[in-house]
């Protein structure tokens, strides 16, 4: 997430960087965690949290953006962090995942959005590291997918002109964090949760946030 990219201190060097960065998000986690205690037993709550917060930005590094099976940009994730937002909205949801199979639905969200409204949704879940080593690390694939209401599954990346600012995934795979961002139409949509493998543990939580303006 970029921070305080236009930030000038005098006689100090312009820098940039995850060092930059990661003081910045701590420091916004600790206020939503203060407001929210829920956040604190699942730290998948507050990690989707700050992702669907996050205000995307039109890319002007150099190549444009490039997008990751998780729905994220490469370089600049899922945007400018944006604490207010996420204060305003501090309420995700930890849904349980205690049976399911290959490719199947595991659970589902119905929400309603008006037309011309710019909505994000994100979901989290934990990696379980095994040994005491962060290289020996697994996590349960899980998908998310936006299905709008005439039964579509929303895919903005064949929409002309939003593939220069918003991820364009139709689907997220491959990782811990998923993310699908649209401009929705008027009526009710239904957020679909999908298990890809199989899971790690017999119960597991994962943190989603429905974010709409």
């Amino acid at each position: 997430m970029g921070v305080g990219g236009n930030l000038v201190v005098p006689n100090f060097p312009v820098m940039s960087g995850t060092s930059f960065a990661a003081p910045q998000i701590y420091g916004a986690i600790a206020i939503l965690m203060q407001q929210n205690s829920m956040l604190k037993t699942y730290p998948q709550m507050v990690k989707s949290l700050v992702i669907a917060s996050a205000a995307p930005i039109q890319s002007t590094l150099e190549g444009g953006f490039t997008f990751l099976d998780s729905g994220l940009d490469q370089k600049l994730g899922a945007g400018l962090l944006n604490v207010n937002i996420a204060i305003k909205n501090n309420d995700p949801l930890v849904l349980p995942i205690s049976s399911g199979t290959d490719g199947q639905v595991v659970q589902s969200i119905l929400f309603f959005a008006s037309a011309n409204s710019f909505f994000r949704a994100s979901l989290s879940n934990l990696i379980l590291i095994r040994n005491n080593s962060d290289i020996d690390t697994q996590f349960t694939v899980y998908n998310v997918r936006v299905v709008d209401p005439n039964g579509n599954i929303v895919d903005w990346s064949k929409e002309p002109g939003m593939e220069s600012f918003f991820s364009s995934s139709k689907t997220t795979y491959n990782n811990n964090v998923r993310i699908n961002t649209f401009f929705a139409l008027s009526g009710q949509y239904r957020l679909e949760i999908i298990l890809y493998g199989t899971k790690i543990l017999d119960t597991e939580y994962i943190g989603v946030t429905l974010f709409t303006w």
